[in-house]
């Protein structure tokens, strides 16, 4: 079955890809609306970053439901995603359409597989091929970064950057901020709130809002070619449980 359908391997691979390596494209230019900041001179860069890294996103277990749609590249599709996630160790997406499942890709720090039903194809690589084969760099703790809406994993360690606070209590983030975020907004929640960067040298944004218990829950990510809209729904913490992934026999090999 041909991309026409919204299932084919390489269709539902690639915007897998779009929306989970978002994060991890170089940022670039400045923000639209931007309120003029005043530097909090209150405020170190490293007590910052430690107040940054006091708000992370503390649940080692979470499940949520996400309702997600996708336009571009030719198409229109709307697919259910169930999230798994053991902090810093493993992330399970199970996409399924109209109750059906059709994809599931599992991501860790040493390795990302992913599965198709319909044409019964797979694809397993680790991080580091990705990130040659796409040209973004691929680290398991900024894109577990895009689910938290956590911004002190994507710091760089040394301190050539800045942040100044705006009006409304936010922070902007400027300079050196990792070797790929080079500007970003931090709501007062301390929590991630608009990143905008370049693809293939074009730009692109992910805006998150609706933050529940310190969850994101939506996610707008746009690049030139698409744009995706991810609602988490029934986010549910604390209860421990094990991911388990396999690849289907019978499954062909495809390389991205």
């Amino acid at each position: 079955m041909e991309a026409k359908s919204g299932t084919s391997f390489k269709f539902l691979f690639k915007i897998t890809l779009v929306i989970i390596l978002s994060l991890n494209l170089s940022a670039c230019g400045i923000f639209k609306k931007k309120i003029k900041p005043e530097t909090d001179k209150n405020m170190s860069i490293q007590n910052f970053r430690n107040e940054l890294k006091r708000a992370r996103f503390d649940q080692s277990y979470v499940k949520a439901k996400m309702d997600i749609d996708f336009k571009g590249m030719g198409q229109n599709l709307s697919l259910t995603g169930h999230l798994k996630m053991i902090k810093d160790s493993a992330l399970l997406i199970t996409f399924t359409k109209f109750g059906f499942p059709v994809a599931k890709m599992l991501v860790t720090p040493q390795e990302v597989a992913f599965y198709e039903t319909i044409t019964r194809s797979y694809y397993r690589e680790t991080p580091e091929a990705i990130s040659q084969k796409t040209g973004i760099p691929f680290q398991f703790d900024q894109l577990q970064s895009l689910f938290t809406g956590d911004a002190y994993p994507l710091l760089k360690e040394s301190n050539d950057w800045e942040f100044n606070r705006n009006s409304d209590g936010s922070y902007l983030l400027t300079g050196n901020v990792s070797s790929n975020i080079k500007e970003m907004k931090i709501n007062s929640l301390l929590k991630i709130a608009e990143i905008f960067m370049t693809y293939d040298g074009k730009n692109a944004q992910a805006v998150y809002r609706d933050y529940q218990n310190g969850f994101p829950g939506k996610i707008l990510l746009k690049t030139p070619e698409a744009q995706a809209e991810i609602k988490m729904k029934k986010i549910k913490t604390g209860e421990a449980f094990e991911i388990r992934f396999h690849i289907p026999d019978g499954y062909t090999r495809k390389h991205f």
